[in-house]
Order: C-alpha cells, then structure tokens, then sequence
C-alpha cells in the first residue's frame, strides 16, 4: 500500500509543481511510470516468497528490464512534444514512451495542492 501512495505522492507533486509554474515557466514537471522492473528490491530471502506469491507468472511475462523502465524517462527528457503536452495536460504522466491517463483520484487539483501542503509541513524543519 506505501508503494502505490508514494507513486500517486509522485503524480500530485508533479501536478502541481507544473500548476504552480503553469505556461510562463522554462520547464515543466511529468510523472513517469516505468512500468515492472526487474530489481533486486525484494531480493532478501525472505521476500522472495513474497515475490513469488504475488508477481509468479504475471511478473515474469510482464516485466521491463532496467534499460526498458528507464525508456519512458529518457523519452520525457529529450522529446521535443513533452515540453507542449505537459503545458496542455497540467497533470502530464507518461507510460511506455507515451503520454497516457493516471488513475482519476490523483488529477483533482485540490488534492494535489493538499498534498503539496502536507509535503511542505513535513520538511519544514529541514528547509529552514
């Protein structure tokens, strides 16, 4: 569950870091999903199983090796369309090399700027 949370974190701040610049900025701010990964990040023994138990099959048929994960970043960084779309669509997200449709809960700008919010409240200690 802190998983998908800290990822849709990633869609609301991106979001509202690209209202908070909106069109006069000289960038802009996507979220990315690099879709299944093939990591070490549950590489403990005891984790392991868990993998297993919830990625079996689907996992192995489904997954992106680390250089195709990182295709849809690269493709934000150096497509010369992402600069427009994201200015167009102020909640810009991006799978599989392509601008695609988040889940509806993260594009409502209340949220977003509640979250932003929040953000600021917990580092506050460190930012000053």
């Amino acid at each position: 569950m802190n998983y998908g949370l800290t990822k849709a974190l990633n869609v609301l701040t991106a979001a509202e870091l690209q209202r908070r610049w909106d069109e006069g900025g000289n960038a802009v701010a996507v979220s990315v999903h690099p879709g299944l990964i093939v990591t070490n990040l549950l590489s403990s023994s005891s984790a392991h199983g868990i993998e297993a138990l919830f990625f079996g099959p689907l996992y192995q048929w489904a997954h992106k090796s680390v250089q195709q994960g990182a295709s849809t970043t690269v493709h934000c960084l150096t497509s010369p369309e992402v600069p427009a779309e994201a200015r167009r669509e102020v909640t810009s997200y991006y799978a599989n090399n392509a601008q695609a449709t988040p889940n509806s809960r993260v594009l409502d700008a209340g949220v977003s700027a509640e979250a932003w919010r929040l953000s600021e409240l917990i580092v506050s200690d460190w930012l000053t």
